[in-house]
């Protein structure tokens, strides 16, 4: 899948992973539909890849992995402003 996609998923709490699935998601689930259906593939790699594509195609995965990516997404950008040198962290009592 690797040399396919050319992209590997290292973190999948990673708000960059997520986002590269999501940018990805069309390419992902042609190459595991050509999976499912290569001959040349053995049939336990055939039976793995049908039965990701067809997890892959659900609507609450979709719905999920669209979720997953906006609040990783305002994690992420809280976890900037923290670190931010600028950020004051003193009560005003």
């Amino acid at each position: 899948m690797e040399e396919k996609l050319n992209f590997t998923v290292k973190r999948e709490s990673d708000e960059s992973a997520v986002r590269v699935i999501v940018q990805s998601y069309d390419d992902i689930i042609e190459l595991l539909q050509e999976m499912s259906e290569d001959a040349l593939q053995s049939a336990d790699t055939r039976a793995k890849a049908g039965t990701l594509l067809n997890s892959l195609l659900t609507l609450s995965f979709v719905c999920f992995l669209i979720l997953r990516e906006q609040v990783l997404h305002k994690i992420n950008v809280v976890q900037k402003r923290l670190q931010s040198p600028r950020m004051n962290y003193r009560g005003s009592g």
